[in-house]
């Protein structure tokens, strides 16, 4: 029986990694100012000037960063805004209205495709109501940053048109 003071080194964990980026690598998820996954994070917090504070830096990050972290920025903002977490859904809007009012690289069209790759309720019936809320706060989102042209804004008013048909109770939610 050891009486010492020897401890049992407990293994190290490797950080915990959301599923999203499984595939990536966490280098390819930085910028010049650092990385964007935990930002994530404070885009859901509750208090609203965390969730603007990391708007603020996603945009720098973005900004600077590689194509490959704008595209896992923008895969996983459009995504998330179909989940009902905390406070997910008004700070992933304002940081993806952030990055399209701040980031020229960023066009509509590319939101647009992002939208129908990510947020078809068709082919999720468990989670139909957070995509369509999705969906909609994607196209909020679009109209707020003032960027588009004439055909991607007749894309958005269809969208919508279509969200209004399908699930009447979002009509009184979002266009009082």
């Amino acid at each position: 029986m050891d009486t010492g003071n020897s401890k049992l080194e407990e293994p190290e964990l490797e950080p915990e990694v959301p599923m999203e980026c499984s595939n990536e690598k966490p280098e390819v998820l930085k910028g010049e100012t650092g990385s964007v996954i935990p930002l994530f994070g404070k885009l859901s917090n509750l208090s609203p000037e965390t969730r603007i504070e990391a708007a603020a830096e996603f945009v720098k990050i973005v900004k600077n960063g590689s194509e490959d972290n704008l595209n896992y920025s923008l895969n996983r903002l459009v995504k998330g805004l179909a989940a009902n977490k905390g406070w997910s859904r008004p700070g992933f809007t304002m940081a993806l209205i952030s990055i399209l009012k701040n980031c020229e690289k960023v066009k509509v069209g590319v939101i647009l495709e992002k939208i129908d790759e990510f947020l078809d309720y068709s082919n999720d019936n468990e989670n139909e109501k957070g995509i369509i809320l999705g969906k909609t706060f994607c196209l909020a989102a679009i109209i707020k940053s003032k960027k588009g042209n004439l055909v991607e804004h007749v894309t958005i008013m269809k969208e919508l048109f279509k969200i209004i048909r399908a699930k009447e109770y979002l009509s009184q939610e979002y266009f009082i």
